[in-house]
């Protein structure tokens, strides 16, 4: 295919034939059907064609029309054969017109690319060198060569993409390139049904990986729709394993008890594909020595956690009359907490603050399955069924212990506070300086089921596609909690004891439908006009029991935890000023025009694209609490308009876009009143105003030549009339009392710039940089009761946060056989609060370090990594912390590298501390959490490949 830049050139007549071989380095012999690509300087593809010509008796040749001087790019493909890119320097056309000839064979290597300077070969017309590309463009697709990258033994999908140059990935598994979203995560240009990255991510080998195309198609639909598109990341994998069955194992156990285990398989072929995997392990944070940079102590998990995980995925495409994807997920859960935490809270007057203890046990089965599928009745005629079911059981213990106070009490007591607090009965230093005291165990089971049924039906006449859409949906939760509670005030040796038993249970029912025409009036201007009516019904029944109410059943019972007594006495125990049940029922009707329009000037397209969308909210409520029933009733007509505006060519786009959403108010805030727990009580408030969210956003992004990208960008947002839950807090008590109520003065803006490129020209260098700055304006109304005054009103509580986030990475690759890494991560925080009793925070937490990838000698590997983590800036000096973290793997292969052994270390000068503190303007939170943190583990990795014949 021939690009603008050679059409325009074409058109002048004068052209030259660029021709040479290639062949097999060790063997010599030519090789036919390589797949050969001519780049351009900005490595974007021109012109392909294959490696099956005869030229001078040789075989293996190819030849490509030149149609002006300049730099050019020669990429070689074969399956079989390591990938090889050489640049090519026409000076000058010949006069006339006549062949230019590469004189030297260009070699392909199974093993390793060659890429020494002794092919090299200069020419009147041409110079040839050898090298290694990271990504190129072909056409407005950005492809990343996974060859092109070292990564260690055992590394999956995720490391790769954190190693690509301009690319993010967040720990949900939020794939960025160049500063954008990525939308959808495809496996050989198929869709994965399940919206969860970490799937693919955490279960595909890299190994397979042939290369990750990056680019914008039209979203799915029953017929192509242009108005939505879609920014995808693109898995293409290696020929040898696109058909037959691929599958690896994985097993380890270690130190502390740890243990893993990894199962994944994967059948393709040209019109399905299967993705089974299995998984199990209890390291909470299994992190790959060597491979991630932006891992930081705050964000391992807590505690001991053990997932069990199986399911599978599938892929069929029936010829283009029917295709049909789907997904089966089951996992097991198993979280064992144990910590305690100290809080300090600001409040204006005095702070006050709590020392707890917790400990819980909570277990959870899943069971998700999703599917669509599809069927073409006829050229003009299609419809999608999408059925989809959950299931979620979960079962957890828990106890909780604490103290407030009106001083800090943990310096000057230390341990004897510690069992002070957890004492049965308040001792001395209790009730000479609690505010109050807290001692619960609960017990908690609950069940989760959810269905929904979608059916779209499409009809295309002439320029006109008509779509009509109709959807069920059915929720239902059932929980039980029951509760042992005591809340002790020791200054006036008052005991609130309470054995509580709740059980709630809600059922929704969602229907809606939607119609649709979208006309076409050519194929670069679209008008999209629909109507949507969607019906909600909500059936919800709370009831409340204090069981303390019955004889036996006090704090001196003898029951256990989880125990109800006889049916009829459960009645009598009913808390009637909290148990509630409700009817609720949402009503919306929305008139949509969407129109897009795209004009072609040039190298640019100009995309405009505008939503008008109107809505009329019907909103019933039929609320019963102690006997008493209210019925509120509202209608709300509301606005939301969107407009986005872009720019693009084949190396740059820039966006411009503004959202407007309206939230409204539940009218259950209307009705709200809860006293069921001592220390927080709710309290509504029927004149909530509908609340609007603006925001603003432009980015820019562009990639250069010589492997050089660069993404810019700022927001701005701005609530009207945001709904916040205010509170009074009673200093002599600890008791907070809750109402929702609407604020102005919420507003955000933020700026960021990433960046990346090679730092020297044979591009063994790559500097990876991504700054950002964000500033939050956020306000809440509180309220102090200090038994001085009669009357408490809240009043408005300011506070602005501005943080400051860098990320800085170096890698060095000086061969295939070595890899050296250098990152640096910087956050500051400045916090300010409009209350003078609150200290300005100016807290700043950094981490630099090493990682390193090194082949040896006999198939061993070693990669490490080597990370100090600091903080500074905060007032407790305690938190002012370094810890050097050292992670290393030790690897060996064998059965020409399908069994892989490998010795993990975690953690090896023990220095990972299990404290995790969290500074915000309206408190200190430090805790100190039971973890596996240190820890060695010895893992074996078996990998099976059976081709079709």
């Amino acid at each position: 295919m021939l690009f603008p830049l050679l059409a325009t050139a074409q058109n002048s007549g004068k052209k030259s034939i660029l021709y040479g071989r290639v062949a097999n380095r060790f063997t010599k012999a030519p090789i036919e059907d390589a797949k050969v690509y001519l780049l351009d300087s900005d490595s974007a593809v021109l012109d392909s064609t294959l490696s099956n010509m005869v030229y001078d008796s040789y075989r293996g040749s190819y030849e490509f029309s030149i149609y002006r001087p300049g730099l050019y790019y020669l990429r070689f493909v074969h399956p079989g054969y390591e990938s090889v890119t050489v640049p090519c320097e026409v000076k000058k056309l010949r006069k006339s017109g006549g062949d230019i000839k590469i004189r030297k064979v260009t070699y392909m290597q199974r093993d390793f690319v060659q890429s020494s300077e002794e092919n090299a070969d200069t020419l009147d017309e041409v110079k040839v060198v050898a090298t290694k590309v990271k990504f190129y463009h072909r056409g407005d697709t950005l492809v990343y060569d996974a060859d092109a990258f070292n990564l260690p033994e055992g590394s999956m999908l995720d490391d790769l993409i954190r190693q690509l140059p301009g690319a993010e990935l967040k720990d949900n598994g939020v794939i960025l390139v160049n500063g954008r979203q990525v939308d959808v995560l495809l496996l050989n240009g198929k869709d994965f049904i399940t919206s969860d990255n970490r799937l693919m991510l955490d279960n595909l080998p890299y190994y397979m990986v042939k290369e990750l195309k990056v680019y914008e198609r039209t979203a799915p639909a029953l017929f192509e729709n242009p108005m939505y598109k879609q920014y995808v990341m693109d898995v293409a994998m290696k020929r040898q394993y696109v058909t037959g069955w691929i599958a690896n194992a994985e097993g380890g156990y270690g130190t502390s008890d740890s243990y893993m285990g990894r199962v994944f398989g994967l059948r393709m072929t040209e019109n399905s594909n299967l993705f089974v995997y299995a998984n199990v392990n209890n390291l909470n944070d299994y992190s790959k020595p060597g491979t991630r940079g932006d891992w930081t102590p705050n964000s391992s998990t807590s505690g001991t956690i053990t997932n069990r995980r199986a399911g599978l995925n599938y892929t069929i495409d029936g010829s283009g009359t029917f295709k049909g994807n789907g997904n089966l997920d089951v996992s097991h859960n198993d979280n064992t907490q144990d910590g305690r935490s100290n809080t300090t809270n600001f409040l204006s007057g005095g702070n006050t603050y709590q020392n707890a203890f917790r400990s819980s046990r909570t277990c959870g089965w899943n069971i998700v399955t999703d599917h669509s599928l599809r069927f073409n009745m006829e050229s003009s005629y299609r419809v999608s069924l999408m059925p989809h079911f959950e299931y979620h059981k979960n079962k957890g213990r828990s106890r909780y212990v604490s103290a407030l106070f009106s001083e800090d009490m943990t310096d000057l007591y230390g341990k004897d506070l510690l069992d002070s607090i957890s004492s049965p009965d308040p001792d001395g230093l209790i009730r000479r300086m609690a505010i109050n005291r807290l001692m619960t165990s609960n017990l908690d089971e609950g069940d989760n089921l959810s269905g929904r049924l979608s059916i779209n039906q499409g009809y295309k006449v002439s320029n006109i596609v008509y779509s009509l859409n109709a959807r069920y949906a059915y929720f239902g939760n059932w929980n039980e909690n029951f509760s042992h509670y005591r809340l002790d005030y020791p200054a006036s040796a008052f005991t609130d004891y309470r054995n509580k038993y709740t059980d709630a249970s809600v059922e929704k029912h969602d229907f809606n439908v939607f119609a649709d025409a979208r006309i076409a009036f050519d194929t670069e201007t679209n008008l999209n006009i629909s109507y949507m009516y969607s019906s909600v019904w909500t059936n919800s029944n709370t009831s409340y029991y204090l069981l303390n109410k019955l004889d036996g059943w006090g704090a001196d019972s003898e029951n256990k935890l989880g125990s109800l007594p006889f049916d009829y006495e459960l009645l009598s125990a009913m808390d009637i000023d909290n148990t509630n049940d409700y009817k609720q029922r949402n009503q919306r009707h929305t008139v949509r025009a969407i129109f897009s329009k795209n004009i072609l000037s040039g190298e640019n397209t100009y995309e405009i694209r505008m939503e008008l969308p109107f809505h009329l909210g019907i909103y019933d409520l039929d609320y019963r609490r102690a006997g008493n029933l209210y019925t509120p009733h509202k209608e709300k007509f509301y606005f939301e308009p969107y407009a986005n505006f872009v720019v693009r060519n084949k190396r740059s786009r820039a966006d411009i876009t503004y959202n407007c959403y309206r939230s409204i108010p539940s009218l259950l805030n209307d009705v709200m009143y809860n006293t069921s727990d001592p220390l927080n009580i709710y309290v509504g408030n029927s004149s909530l105003k509908a609340a609007y969210m603006h925001k603003l956003n432009f980015s820019y992004r562009k990639t250069l030549s010589g492997q050089r990208m660069y993404n810019v960008g700022v927001s701005g947002g701005l609530t009207q009339n945001k709904e916040t839950m205010s509170y009074v807090y009673d200093k002599s008590t600890g008791v907070r009392t809750f109402t929702p109520c609407t604020v102005n003065g919420t507003w955000n803006a933020g700026a960021k710039l990433g960046w990346s490129l090679p730092l020297d020209k044979k591009k063994l260098w790559t500097f990876n940089s991504n700054t950002s700055v964000n500033y939050w304006n956020s306000v809440d109304m509180v309220g102090v009761d200090d038994a001085s005054e009669t009357i408490v009103a809240t009043e408005k509580m300011r506070n602005g946060n501005l943080y400051v986030d860098e990320t800085l990475r170096l890698n060095y690759r000086p061969s295939s056989k070595y890899d050296f890494g250098l990152k640096c991560n910087f956050h500051y925080l400045n916090s300010n609060n409009e209350n003078k009793d609150i200290d300005v925070l100016n807290a700043y937490d950094f981490d630099y370090g090493v990682t390193a990838k090194v082949d040896l000698q006999l198939d061993f590997q070693v990669s490490t990594d080597l990370t100090m983590y600091s903080r500074r800036g905060y007032n407790d000096r305690s938190m002012n912390t370094d810890d050097l973290i050292w992670n290393a793997r030790l690897s060996k292969r064998f059965m020409n590298g399908n069994l892989v052994v490998m010795l993990d270390g975690f953690d090896i000068l023990g220095n990972l501390s299990s404290t995790y503190r969290k500074v915000s303007a309206t408190g200190i939170v430090e805790s100190f959490n039971r973890s596996i943190h240190r820890y060695a583990l010895l893992h074996v990795v078996y990998k099976f490949n059976k081709k079709k014949k």
